[in-house]
């Protein structure tokens, strides 16, 4: 990643400490969620920079917040129907565009949530709605 943005630094605990000069880093960094939990491993110069090297750091905090969204909405659509988000069957089927077969799919339910799912689902929601919110990109130093 590119970074085109620190929302802010702070120092390395004791045991960051230690890892840092162990590896000679002198800065690592962290995404960190609304709640200021780590949401990313922490990474050091070399790892950032090879981790998605095409985009910025701003994109990507876009694309995990909106990745939370997503699955609330999933798992908030799978509840109401009580069917599994995930026990699918895909079924293909083919349309003509400007003369040209495209052949498309879709993804039918084949299995209702049982009980056990549901409360797992439920669970899962209400941690993934703590988490919903901006997250934050930080700098941690040695000083």
């Amino acid at each position: 990643m590119e970074i085109d943005i620190i929302h802010s630094t702070r120092s390395a605990t004791e045991l960051e400490r230690l890892i840092m000069e162990t590896y000679n880093q002198k800065v690592r960094y962290v995404v960190l969620d609304k709640n200021g939990e780590e949401y990313t491993v922490q990474f050091d110069v070399k790892s950032l920079k090879e981790f998605c090297p095409k985009k910025t750091v701003s994109e990507m905090l876009t694309i995990w917040e909106d990745g939370i969204k997503r699955q609330i909405q999933l798992y908030e659509d799978s509840l109401k129907t009580k069917e599994h988000p995930y026990h699918t069957q895909i079924q293909y089927y083919y349309v003509v565009e400007s003369g040209r077969v495209i052949e498309r799919l879709m993804e039918i339910p084949k299995q209702n949530m049982r009980k056990d799912s549901q409360q797992y689902f439920q669970k899962e929601l209400e941690r993934l709605k703590h988490k919903d919110g901006k997250m934050s990109f930080v700098l941690i130093s040695l000083q």
